[in-house]
């Protein structure tokens, strides 16, 4: 048996598990943790408890630490410029006739990335393809974008 907590990023999204330590986490404190993504901040859905090895995916990453209240302000920020970035991908999408429907935007909790979740009815063979040629309107206004890249992510229409 594993000691483990529960982390969801999003509302809806998936539960995630990671190695709490000795810290004294609680279902619904915020947490810290890095991911694959980079670092982010994460709802505890599930407290700690114990789980069979088999159910984990190896190496458990750690909670780095429990949110303060500057993580939740920045977290805070995060969701903000997400709305702004949105508001900026949708009006490049209308300008340049792309035929894509935008889903979400979302910023890392480090603010390396933002990332855009689309659906699109022809098959892009990969995100990048999807994204390219980017007119020179759209480049400049990445490069505004307070985040050190950019990065498309399909979802599923169904």
């Amino acid at each position: 048996m594993i000691k483990v907590i529960g982390v969801r990023f999003r509302r809806a999204g998936k539960v995630y598990f990671f190695d709490p330590g000795e810290l004294q986490i609680n279902k619904g404190d915020h947490v810290i943790v890095e991911t694959a993504r980079g670092v982010e901040f994460g709802n505890v859905v599930l407290g700690m408890r114990e789980v069979e090895e088999d159910m984990v995916i190896q190496p458990l990453k750690p909670v780095l630490r429990v949110a303060t209240a500057d993580d939740v302000r920045r977290e805070e920020r995060n969701r903000e410029k997400e709305k702004e970035a949105l508001a900026i991908c949708l009006e490049k999408i209308q300008k340049h006739g792309l035929e894509m429907k935008l889903i979400d935007a979302e910023y890392t909790f480090d603010n390396n990335k933002v990332l855009f979740y689309f659906t699109a009815d022809r098959t892009l063979h990969s995100c990048r393809q999807g994204f390219q040629p980017l007119p020179p309107s759209q480049i400049q206004t990445i490069q505004k974008m307070p985040s050190g890249s950019l990065q498309g992510y399909p979802t599923d229409p169904s």
